[in-house]
């Protein structure tokens, strides 16, 4: 008889990959859809006041400047990664030039941000159907010290991000009670956005609930 024990994990393992190659390209859609409906909105309504942006980088240091603010001689000019006031950023050496250090932060799907006032409000976009952990992930921009380090960052004291999720996920009653369970405390700035996709349901959320933190 075949030995089975070697095929089982390899069979696991693909459908593993499968469910995640989904994840990511479902995910790269919803930023883009909701990116390009929020942009369209907001262009439309209060045109000339926001811009919006896929993947901004305002978070890219984000862990280092946690790290900076309980160690800093850890950052000094002589260690691997330091903190350059002048440019007021993290900087390393690579390949015998001075660049921006990476690998200490994390990047959001979306970033709002209001011209006159300089107010920016970040969104994380989920999509998920029937297998993932794609709501899990989402978790840990919503955790205090996260939460409280971009507040920091940014110089502001709203909550700054909100958590959109879509997908067959949140049509399902399992679902929707760990993401309102789990996002509870951040209020309006969790949205569902349901199977029809609307992107009147998107924009009238902007507009209830970003729009008068920026302005």
């Amino acid at each position: 008889m075949e030995d089975q024990s070697e095929a089982a994990p390899k069979h696991y393992l693909s459908g593993r990959e499968n469910w995640q190659a989904g994840a990511i390209a479902g995910g790269s859609k919803t930023r883009d859809d909701v990116a390009d409906v929020i942009r369209a909105h907001l262009d439309s309504i209060h045109p000339g006041e926001f811009e919006v942006t896929k993947e901004p980088t305002d978070l890219k240091q984000l862990y280092y400047y946690h790290d900076w603010k309980q160690r800093p001689d850890a950052y000094g000019p002589t260690e691997e990664v330091w903190w350059d006031a002048d440019s007021r950023q993290f900087l390393t050496r690579r390949t015998g030039k001075t660049v921006p250090a990476t690998g200490g932060g994390c990047t959001p799907d979306v970033k709002i941000r209001c011209k006159a006032t300089g107010r920016a409000y970040f969104i994380e976009c989920k999509h998920q159907n029937d297998a993932g952990n794609a709501h899990e992930r989402a978790a840990k921009y919503a955790t205090p010290s996260i939460v409280g380090l971009i507040q920091e960052m940014m110089g502001c004291s709203y909550h700054p991000v909100g958590y959109l999720f879509s997908g067959t996920m949140v049509d399902k009653k399992k679902y929707q009670l760990e993401l309102r369970a789990t996002f509870a405390f951040a209020g309006d700035h969790l949205f569902l956005w349901d199977a029809a996709r609307t992107p009147a349901a998107v924009s009238q959320w902007v507009e209830r609930v970003v729009v008068p933190l920026l302005r």
